[in-house]
């Protein structure tokens, strides 16, 4: 997070940034200010994740838990080449996760949008993220709006 925060802001805003972001109470505030200095960045940096981070905070609907949880999921799922979802071979937060990105970068090639839809919510039920369950289409629409991968 260090390289985004250096390539983001002044020189004398670094410091406090860093301490902000030290701190649980203001730390989502200081990535949801980095998410909106990204998107408006035309700069590549280096860290993949802490990018998908700061834009994975940016969702008004969801928890810092839940933004965590969903950058990482795209940032580990998303280089598969196999993402589509099967439902006989992937479950529980495999299948949440593949059904999600799926939807959101490759609605188009999906036959059936709403029979994935409603298995990735029973995956991330079953493995006990009710929280992104609850919010799938929200971060289904959120990614592609965000990440638009697709054409």
């Amino acid at each position: 997070m260090q390289d985004l925060v250096l390539s983001l802001l002044n020189p004398d805003q670094v410091r406090p940034a860093e301490q902000l972001l030290k701190d649980t109470q203001t730390r989502s505030l200081i990535r949801k200010q980095l998410g909106q200095l990204l998107l408006l960045s035309k700069n590549v940096h280096s860290d993949p994740y802490d990018q998908l981070l700061v834009i994975a905070s940016q969702a008004d609907f969801a928890t810092e838990d839940e933004c965590v949880c969903v950058a990482s999921i795209v940032y580990r799922y998303l280089p598969i080449t196999e993402i589509f979802p099967m439902v006989t071979e992937h479950h529980g937060m495999d299948l949440g996760s593949r059904c999600l990105l799926a939807l959101s970068f490759f609605q188009p090639a999906m036959q059936q949008p709403r029979f994935y839809r409603q298995a990735g919510r029973q995956g991330f039920y079953q493995a006990d993220r009710h929280d992104l369950a609850k919010h799938f289409t929200n971060w289904e629409y959120f990614l592609n709006e965000m990440l638009p991968l697709s054409t």
